[in-house]
């Protein structure tokens, strides 16, 4: 099994709109081979993620993650209520008291309070647990569960020039009282008012975040279509098939939270895969293809009116969420040793763009586009394998060791997708065995 990580919708949020770890065991399934009738195949696996600095924009280009997450302090924001309400109060004051406010060299839009950026760091682990159980005819039935253990924090830094004092001294006794206070207060800003006004929002988790839960979980059927053939032979084409399920087992962002992320995705997916095979008697050359189709599903968000990244409570809304096609292919070479099978996997994954429809009117493509993403990536695997030593009569048990390191090395509106994973496969037999 393989899982996909991903940014999720929206800008309503910070840290997490540069961050989404959205893990969907289902985007490649490859769970297992077809396991002989009667054998149950366990599997358990670890794996930890490398902690996250950058991403990958729309552009394509690797990017600090604190370089997508950013909020600016000047007029045009401060007048939708970016800073709170006290900044929006001197943002409106501002507007009102200028002649044309409208102009670029009007007081609104030169005010600029600074930047401020979002930093952070994501530690991610996964384990999961899964079984395959051999059936007749070729079939086998798989079960996989992973959870997460995701932790969040932020930092914030403002910076950048603020030219509150400048053009309160500007206006000098031009400006009335209100709008003076405002500037004298505006010109002191700092993270902590900036921090009181996010959570006034009605947002919490602003400076940390964690979960230790299920992620969606897959249940599906993995079959021969054309088997490898019983007897050695110099070349042996075969063609695996698979149908899967996708259970929304996993958290969906929540859009009150403001640095979590979401660890699956709310609907129930159906998905096939298909993987022709030729093996040598040296090395084994496959192609792994698959496409999981989403059902429609409620979700709740909040909806900017146009490119705020802290949206008011008040549009907070139930939206309609059409989640887009996720379809991947992976080419793998696998040289064979009796015990040692080392192998090389390139792999192209992408997530087709989500649909969003809500009745409360708002830039819904705001959340939608970051949804459009894809991915290049390449994985070494390091395959153990008892299972010639077990029919020899070499070893007690069959078995079959993985490690395995992955990184991504092309993407767009994805993280960096690099982590190392432990995995253990023990095969059992059943009272269902065959005699």
């Amino acid at each position: 099994m393989t899982t996909l990580a991903h940014p999720k919708n929206s800008r309503s949020k910070i840290f997490s709109a540069a961050l989404c770890l959205c893990i969907f065991p289902a985007a490649n399934a490859q769970f297992a081979a077809v396991v002989p009738e009667g054998v149950l195949a366990v599997v358990g696996a670890h794996r930890t993620y490398a902690e996250q600095n950058n991403t990958w924009n729309a552009n394509g280009q690797r990017v600090s993650l604190s370089s997508k997450s950013q909020l600016n302090f000047d007029g045009e924001h401060l007048l939708r209520g970016e800073g709170g309400a006290k900044l929006q109060s001197l943002a409106e004051e501002l507007k009102r008291y200028d002649p044309n406010p409208n102009n670029a060299s009007s007081l609104l839009k030169r005010l600029n309070l600074g930047t401020l950026d979002v930093g952070g760091r994501a530690k991610l682990n996964v384990q999961y647990l899964g079984f395959a159980l051999g059936l007749p005819r070729q079939t086998s039935f798989y079960f996989a569960a992973p959870i997460i253990d995701l932790q969040i924090t932020t930092r914030f830094t403002l910076s950048g020039g603020n030219n509150a004092t400048a053009i309160r001294d500007e206006l000098g006794g031009l400006a009335y009282d209100e709008l003076r206070d405002g500037l004298d207060k505006a010109s002191q800003l700092t993270e902590r008012d900036i921090k009181a006004s996010i959570e006034a929002a009605e947002y919490t988790g602003v400076d940390s975040w964690r979960y230790r839960n299920f992620a969606d979980s897959i249940a599906g059927f993995a079959f021969d279509i054309i088997p490898p053939a019983s007897a050695p032979a110099p070349a042996d084409f075969s063609l695996q098939g698979e149908a899967f399920v996708s259970i929304p087992t996993g958290h969906v962002d929540n859009p009150d939270i403001l640095s979590d992320v979401g660890v699956g995705t709310g609907a129930w997916g159906v998905g096939v895969g298909l993987t022709p095979a030729l093996k040598t008697e040296a090395l084994d050359l496959s192609l792994e293809a698959n496409a999981t189709y989403y059902l429609p599903s409620k979700q709740i968000m909040r909806i900017p009116e146009q490119d705020e990244t802290i949206i008011p409570a008040s549009r907070r809304t139930n939206v309609t969420v059409q989640t887009g096609l996720d379809w991947g292919i992976t080419a793998a070479l696998e040289k064979k040793f009796d015990w040692f099978q080392p192998q090389y996997r390139l792999t192209f994954k992408r997530h087709e763009r989500d649909t969003l429809r809500g009745s409360l009117p708002g830039n819904y493509s705001a959340l939608m586009n970051p949804t459009e993403r894809s991915q290049y990536e390449h994985a070494v695997w390091l395959n153990l394998s008892t299972i010639e030593l077990y029919k020899q009569q070499k070893f007690p048990l069959p078995l079959r060791f993985k490690l395995a390191g992955n990184q991504i090395f092309k993407g767009n509106n994805s993280y960096d997708d690099t982590f190392f994973e432990l995995q253990l496969v023990s095969f059992l037999p059943t009272p269902w065995m065959p005699e």
